[in-house]
């Protein structure tokens, strides 16, 4: 009798846990019927709260087809009970993902309630074809062992890019914990051609909402994608100002470049853009402010702070312009509180250009 009664303690006990299974399979991200019917196979996945409530989704995938993904735009589609689609959330912009390899995408505008979502890469307006040039970047990192004047720990990214052209080069950070994904981030950086690079990104300890990373976490990085930085646009279709003029202020001159570099970045999806200058650090100025000094600015450079507002086309994903700061006011139309760090160089050929751009130095 005890022993049929522990039998059948056993059942209950494995019968509970299948339908917890059940339940949690109704809505994870883990289906391979879903995944793998569209070339992606979800790996890990990982919640992104903010006082409770779902913001982002981390994903972990692998390519499991046989084609490249090229110029295309993350998506997650959610259906209901009656198998329609609802809602999507959208990830940045993957220029370059092979066959058989792994990446962690960070998706946007998520949603909890479904009964199942799929996941997919939609062509890219632009149409541009990348080449991994993934070969021509050579790179080593090194943690920091202390900490900076800011309490962070830095990640120090050397190395060089052997390509003869600008190159922006996706930099992943994975954190593992029991070889289960906690957290992931990532980070480009524009590589100039034929030179060297030195640049750094803040070692994670804890979560969006503050709470610490689980004791003995281990981490890895990987370079995901190197591409070649494309313009097929003229210049006269972005601005006729001369960037050369040299009646134009320095505000000026940085405000026309980012103008140019966001219409290159966003096309006929961005109807308008506001730019305004915050700070400037000319060589010498540079030299005192930290990040800033390594930055190797000439005389005729300008390292620069800014602060952007875009007006969306009609039609136009808003998603992306949300990535990786950015509010959008339904109101209004507009994307605000968008902060931008670049330096304004004189190239060789005597032209202006941007280099260094993006969320941090």
């Amino acid at each position: 009798m005890k022993k049929s009664g522990i039998i059948i303690a056993v059942l209950l006990v494995i019968i509970i846990a299948l339908i917890a299974y059940i339940i949690k399979v109704g809505n994870t991200l883990y289906e391979k019927e879903i995944t793998e019917n569209r070339g992606i196979l979800v790996l890990d996945d990982v919640n992104i709260e903010e006082d409770g409530k779902l913001e982002n989704v981390i994903l972990k995938v692998k390519n499991i087809s046989s084609e490249v993904i090229n110029n295309k735009k993350p998506v997650l589609i959610y259906y209901d009970n009656n198998n329609m689609p609802i809602h999507e959330a959208w990830g940045a912009r993957v220029g370059y993902f092979a066959p058989g390899e792994e990446r962690c995408i960070e998706f946007y505008d998520v949603i909890s309630e479904y009964a199942k979502v799929e996941v997919g890469f939609f062509e890219s307006e632009d149409k541009v074809t990348y080449t991994d040039l993934r070969d021509k970047v050579i790179y080593n990192v090194e943690k920091a062992t202390e900490s900076d004047e800011n309490g962070e720990i830095r990640l120090a990214f050397k190395g060089e890019n052997k390509h003869d052209k600008n190159v922006a080069a996706t930099f992943e950070i994975n954190y593992y914990s029991d070889n289960k994904l906690i957290y992931s981030d990532d980070f480009i950086e524009v590589l100039d051609g034929n030179s060297n690079f030195d640049t750094y990104e803040y070692y994670a300890t804890k979560f969006d909402n503050g709470n610490a990373f689980p004791v003995g976490y281990t981490y890895e990085t990987k370079l995901v994608e190197a591409v070649e930085i494309k313009d097929d646009s003229s210049e006269e279709e972005i601005t006729t100002i001369d960037l050369n003029d040299p009646n134009l202020s320095v505000e000026d001159r940085i405000e026309s470049a980012v103008y140019k570099l966001l219409k290159n970045n966003f096309g006929d999806d961005m109807a308008s853009a506001k730019i305004v200058v915050d700070k400037t650090y000319t060589d010498e100025q540079a030299k005192k402010v930290e990040g800033v000094k390594d930055l190797d600015l000439g005389k005729n450079d300008v390292a620069f702070e800014v602060s952007i507002e875009i007006e969306p086309a009609e039609g136009a994903k808003v998603m992306q312009f949300l990535i990786p700061d950015g509010e959008y006011d339904e109101e209004s139309g507009w994307v605000h509180n968008i902060g931008r760090l670049g330096v304004l160089r004189l190239n060789e050929d005597g032209k202006y250009e941007i280099t260094d751009y993006g969320t941090g130095w």
